[in-house]
């Protein structure tokens, strides 16, 4: 390991991780830079890189997310962007990238908690870490235009997966605060971890851009969503939650009805945790699923983080709260 330094990210590291990340995820050109700029430069979390000959090959990004337990404060990051060059993997660049996080955020920061979702190769190597996964981000999916779908596929279902181009224009509004009163008022008194949305912090969310839109309904409530599409054609909406003035399966069923004919999707899918306020009104309104879970990966340190934290009924964040919305 000697010809790498691990250290920590600094403003001037942006440009060269961004390239870094599109010669590992080149498919995901277009966002790298957006991306970077809100985890980096937005959100200062702690977040470390490896070099070799002056060249970044590694980095270990995060940033801080306004979680609260109940009326509690939690010293939380999300991780963002976990990136090991191809020709440096093998060599023990991860074990030393999260270790040099880990000792700064939880030893030096007072580190309550760590969350993210990770695909399986990930999840194994930060199981040997000390992370735990639990089953709590459930997939919710209705395909809205079945027979449109049919067409589009020309009844081959196997054109339903593969890759998807994403519609990056982000067009997103001031999001009026009496819905964030609305549900600020659902979480009073209930000792749950979610993510404390004023309207700054909601401002703050949405400077994440790549896409994110928003839609609102009078006196019922707003979207916050993505979209893209298959090869095929097929319109995907994916949520990143909804906003109701008053959280009931009517609310829903009116926004979610508007939002279908302002943007005409063939499927419909989001990810809400199992005590999200709208876990049982997905359900309700003929979505299918909250048994399809994400690898939701917790990593804290204390006794009583770990009772907090690793019960999946504890949790009520949904896919606007995740890294890779």
């Amino acid at each position: 390991m000697g010809d790498f330094i691990i250290r920590k990210v600094t403003d001037a590291d942006v440009d060269s991780l961004v390239q870094l990340y599109c010669e590992v995820w080149p498919e995901l050109k277009a966002i790298h830079q957006q991306k970077a700029n809100f985890v980096l430069r937005e959100s200062t979390g702690v977040s470390y890189c490896a070099e070799k000959e002056g060249k970044i090959v590694g980095s270990r990004t995060s940033f801080f997310m306004p979680v609260f337990y109940g009326s509690r404060k939690l010293n939380c990051v999300q991780f963002a962007d976990s990136c090991i060059h191809d020709s440096c993997r093998r060599q023990g660049l991860f074990l030393k990238l999260n270790q040099a996080f880990l000792n700064d955020f939880f030893n030096e920061k007072g580190g309550e908690l760590v969350y993210n979702i990770s695909v399986q190769a990930s999840k194994n190597a930060y199981e040997k870490l000390g992370w735990v996964y639990i089953e709590s981000l459930a997939l919710f999916d209705k395909y809205a235009r079945p027979l449109n779908i049919l067409k589009k596929t020309k009844f081959d279902i196997r054109k339903l997966h593969g890759q998807v181009r994403e519609d990056l224009e982000t067009e997103v509004h001031e999001i009026d605060s009496r819905l964030l009163d609305a549900r600020n008022k659902w979480f009073q008194g209930k000792e749950l971890i979610h993510v404390d949305y004023t309207p700054e912090t909601f401002q703050w969310r949405m400077k994440s851009g790549n896409g994110i839109k928003m839609f609102q309904v009078e006196g019922v409530g707003c979207a916050i969503y993505k979209i893209s599409y298959k090869e095929c054609g097929i319109k995907i909406l994916t949520l990143g939650d909804f906003f109701l003035y008053d959280y009931t399966k009517e609310n829903l069923k009116k926004l979610e009805k508007a939002l279908r004919k302002h943007e005409e999707p063939d499927r419909i899918i989001g990810y809400f945790t199992l005590s999200h306020p709208l876990f049982e009104l997905m359900g309700e309104c003929h979505y299918r699923g909250g048994k399809r879970f994400l690898f939701h990966g917790v990593k804290v340190v204390t006794d009583e983080m770990r009772e907090i934290c690793l019960n999946p009924k504890n949790w009520a964040i949904s896919f606007l709260d995740i890294d890779t919305f």
